[in-house]
């Protein structure tokens, strides 16, 4: 038996549906799903009203915060961080940006360079997170 993860994101509506004891959860602006003591967090962007890798990457990591705290898990639980740029200059920005979110250490983390992204997104985010307890929704 397996299970597959699909992370989509949908502006608007919301749903939750149970498949193979995974539980899939997609809200407004963001989507996860979770599987045992995981959880895939789906991507995560913000701050399209300018073009500055740093404000968008800030407005990004606030919007996962939400995703985190809506969990009930925070930074210091994800344990891989998936992010996704436009332009592989501004990786030297994000690490910058990360400092200022990830207190306690950045976890494992793989970059890429897209352009599948609207014209205005520099950035997108997923994680994965471990937290070892029942999480109810």
């Amino acid at each position: 038996m397996f299970c597959i993860i699909v992370n989509i994101i949908c502006f608007g509506g919301s749903f939750m549906f149970r498949v193979n004891s995974t539980e899939y959860v997609e809200h407004k602006n963001f989507s996860y799903s979770i599987k045992g003591d995981y959880i895939y967090i789906g991507y995560h962007s913000g701050g399209y009203e300018k073009n500055d890798i740093v404000y968008q990457l800030e407005n990004t990591l606030k919007n996962l915060s939400k995703t985190l705290e809506t969990i009930g898990v925070t930074f210091d639980d994800i344990v891989q961080i998936n992010i996704n740029l436009r332009s592989l200059k501004d990786f030297r920005a994000v690490c910058t940006v990360f400092y200022k979110f990830f207190k306690n250490g950045i976890p494992n983390r793989i970059k890429t360079k897209t352009k599948v992204m609207s014209k205005k997104c520099l950035c997108t985010i997923d994680a994965v997170v471990y937290k070892k307890h029942s999480f109810s929704l």
